[in-house]
């Protein structure tokens, strides 16, 4: 007697709201129950899909550049690629994935041409993620930060996808947590998208898991993700039976959060899971645990819990975005700044009066020149009123010079001369020019005054 083939039964919903900021919603998203029927749209009945359920969503970007063009592009290249009656068949795993990573490169082909006819809109792009439930197999392919989670046993949550995102890799790299990267400043920022120029070939994600009866599917734009963490998003789903009732609850949630983005959700409840053998040539991976209700406190479904694994210093205040290590060297890096800038600038400005000062008053100034320069910077009034004075004390420097020279070379030897007369041959000199310096200074000062 052969085995009897269980189809996969589910139902599924779907939800977008604007949220409380954003003036127009750039999120997109489309279902189609049965792509063997092509049939775009749903109702709240029990499905037993023949080829596979498609779920899509995508999250624009670029505010005026036109997001939500972008994620309509998407969203219609998708819909184009599985209205094909051309394309492959979904027969196997192979082709499921082969069609997803397909579908995603068209998308990117057909922003670059949008963006290339209408230079408006350059700048545009979008995140996508793709969920294909064909018999007891979930099948993802993403770019960017718009996720997939799994919702399995009534209490634990499991990540399906991972972000494309700059916190992301901190956590991968071992430097932030995961509730340390929700409040990370800069968990805005994603490392791949749709519609960048710069990369020709978007490259998204794959994997594939299997399914178990009971397992609620969970696609979103980062509108939910970015404001609700795994946590409270468990526990609604813990705290509520019908889809509709929560996906109410999760966008309630949301906006109650801030609702700071758009927000847009696709639900889908697996009622029954087919027994076909899975595919030994196709690997199937283990899904990472986001959270389990088990380590929760029970509470508010719309309160942000703390698993229990999470400690106090992990965490950080709830009410302040967590600083990473990045963060804390820029800070580091600032308050440094502050503090040797004002202290480089003071020690300018002393070093520039203390030369000043020294050129003024140094007495060993030798010619005319140097005076003139000194009188310029002291501020004389008339450089000709001084100039005489100037060169009076400057010509008898130089006449008791010569008077000291001449007869130290008719009594001695030069190099016998006596140390006492070099001594005071200096002192003579420095005087002549301090006095020349004060009289140019008394000169300058009693024109000022007569001015």
């Amino acid at each position: 007697m052969s085995e009897i083939i269980l189809k996969t039964m589910l139902r599924l919903t779907a939800k977008t709201d604007v949220g409380k900021v954003r003036e127009h919603n750039e999120d997109n998203y489309v279902v189609c129950p049965d792509v063997s029927k092509n049939e775009w749209f749903f109702s709240d009945v029990t499905i037993e899909p023949e080829e596979g359920t498609l779920l899509v969503i995508a999250d624009g970007m670029g505010g005026l550049n036109a997001g939500e063009i972008a994620s309509a592009i998407a969203i219609e290249t998708v819909q184009d690629y599985f209205r094909n009656a051309e394309r492959k068949k979904l027969e196997t795993n192979e082709h499921v994935k082969e069609a997803l990573i397909e579908c995603i490169n068209n998308a990117q082909v057909s922003m670059l041409a949008h963006a290339k006819e209408h230079p408006e809109t350059s700048g545009m792009g979008t995140t996508i993620v793709i969920a294909f439930i064909k018999d007891n197999i979930l099948h993802t392919a993403w770019v960017g930060d718009s996720r997939c989670y799994v919702f399995r046993n009534n209490s634990d949550l499991y990540y399906a996808t991972k972000d494309h995102s700059y916190v992301q890799e901190l956590v991968d790299a071992g430097k932030i947590t995961m509730q340390q990267a929700f409040y990370h400043p800069e968990n805005n920022i994603i490392t791949r998208s749709l519609g960048d120029n710069s990369n020709k070939t978007p490259k998204p994600d794959f994997c594939a898991y299997p399914l178990e009866s009971g397992d609620k599917i969970i696609l979103c734009s980062d509108g939910l993700s970015g404001m609700l963490q795994d946590e409270a998003i468990l526990n609604v789903l813990c705290n509520t039976s019908n889809i509709n009732e929560t996906a109410s609850s999760l966008v309630q949630a949301a906006n109650e959060a801030g609702g700071h983005d758009n927000i847009t959700l696709i639900l889908t409840e697996i009622l029954t899971v087919s027994n076909k053998p899975f595919s030994e040539s196709f690997k199937l991976k283990k899904m990472p645990l986001a959270c389990s209700y088990k380590q929760m406190d029970s509470g508010n479904p719309f309160q942000t819990l703390k698993p229990a694994s999470v400690t106090e210093s992990e965490r950080g205040n709830e009410n302040q975005p967590t600083v990473g290590p990045v963060q804390k060297k820029r800070k580091l890096f600032t308050i440094i700044s502050l503090i040797v800038l004002p202290l480089l600038i003071i020690t300018f400005i002393l070093l520039k009066r203390y030369d000043n000062k020294k050129e003024v008053t140094d007495p060993q100034v030798k010619d005319t020149s140097s005076l003139i320069k000194i009188i310029k910077k002291r501020g004389a009034v008339s450089l000709d009123t001084s100039l005489n004075d100037t060169m009076y004390n400057t010509n008898k420097f130089r006449s008791y010079n010569q008077q000291v020279k001449v007869k130290t070379s008719g009594n001695f030897n030069k190099t016998t001369i006596n140390r006492k007369t070099k001594e005071e041959s200096l002192r003579v000199e420095q005087q002549a020019v301090i006095k020349g310096i004060t009289d140019i200074k008394s000169n300058s000062d009693s024109i000022k005054v007569s001015n």
